[in-house]
């Protein structure tokens, strides 16, 4: 067993969760939306930008920004590949990139379980009545079954901490 999972089964057994067929019928779902660090003021400089310019460039180039490292290559629809975090493989397919948003289902064998689906959506969160104000933020909601491991993923802070990550990276990667 490598030290993730040894980790998240400790967090499970930790926190007191124990599997009962209620929480296998019902699902879990998650929400987070974080600030990318990019100004539209920086992002305008850039040339033509939209929240789908920010997906386009990262689902080209994954690794860049992703908290987990993947051979995934570009990102296309049906594509299936496996996100290496810790020694744990977490194979996914792409269900859809589609202008701003970008959408992943887990296969068996992804540490949260199979059958879980996790969307990120690029937006620009109006602050301000002028446009060069409003920031790139990164809205990630997760959906499906409860598994231990989705809930030690929510429970611990993980998930929390690894889509926080990948909104950081994009700040300070994109459009350099």
């Amino acid at each position: 067993m490598d030290l993730l999972a040894a980790f998240l089964i400790a967090g499970v057994v930790s926190l007191g969760i124990v599997p009962t067929p209620a929480m296998a019928d019902s699902g879990l779902s998650y929400g987070y939306d974080f600030p990318t660090g990019l100004p539209q003021s920086f992002i305008a400089k850039q040339g033509a930008f939209t929240p789908a310019n920010a997906v386009g460039e990262i689902t080209r180039d994954l690794n860049r920004f992703f908290p987990f490292r993947s051979e995934c290559g570009p990102l296309t629809p049906g594509r299936v590949c496996n996100l290496e975090n810790l020694g744990t493989k977490n194979p996914i397919r792409v269900v859809f990139v589609n202008g701003s948003v970008f959408r992943f289902v887990s296969l068996p064998g992804h540490f949260e379980g199979e059958n879980r689906y996790i969307t990120f959506t690029l937006y620009l969160k109006k602050q301000s009545n002028f446009p060069s104000q409003n920031p790139l933020y990164l809205k990630v909601s997760a959906e499906g079954p409860w598994t231990p491991g989705a809930q030690t993923s929510v429970t611990t802070g993980l998930a929390y901490g690894f889509w926080k990550q990948f909104a950081e990276n994009i700040g300070a990667r994109a459009f350099r």
